[in-house]
């Protein structure tokens, strides 16, 4: 439940080609340390063309987020992808209201991208999909995600 199929240093790295070696059809990506930094009103460098790029590709693409309502929709809507925020992850109920949102959407052809094992990880293999772990682009700004970050150190350290 733990172990991401695949992790990544960046976004940079979580190219069309490697979702499509996949079977990817979707992607369903987490904002907070994954798309812009949890200390930042902006998209880190990238982020939003990394996103362009997916759709380019024939990528349905979806933000899923446990962050702040405004901040997701701001993002979603200059990205040009839905957006839903306080999404309730890891509960598999916030990985399938994400998955609604795209027509003939699969579970098993469904890459979620993030950067917490207890959420974005956990969650999604407990809907079904396919997991991405990226490293997070900072420390976080919440103390529980601090603690919850060198849990996830100790055990990807295993692995």
């Amino acid at each position: 439940m733990l172990r991401p199929d695949l992790r990544f240093a960046s976004l940079a790295e979580v190219t069309p080609a490697v979702l499509q070696e996949l079977g990817a059809t979707a992607v369903l990506v987490d904002l907070d340390d994954t798309l812009m930094a949890s200390n930042s009103e902006t998209p880190a460098a990238g982020a939003l063309e990394w996103l362009a790029g997916l759709r380019r590709a024939g990528l349905a693409v979806v933000i899923l987020s446990n962050g702040q309502r405004d901040r997701v929709a701001r993002l979603a809507a200059e990205a040009g992808v839905p957006g839903l925020a306080l999404a309730g992850k890891p509960f598999t109920w916030a990985f399938r209201r994400a998955l609604h949102l795209i027509e003939h959407a699969e579970p098993a052809r469904t890459v979620m991208v993030g950067d917490q094992l207890f959420t974005d990880v956990m969650g999604a293999k407990r809907a079904g999909l396919m997991t991405i772990l990226v490293r997070p682009l900072s420390q976080g700004k919440l103390p529980h995600t601090r603690i919850a970050r060198r849990l996830e150190r100790m055990l990807l350290e295993d692995h």
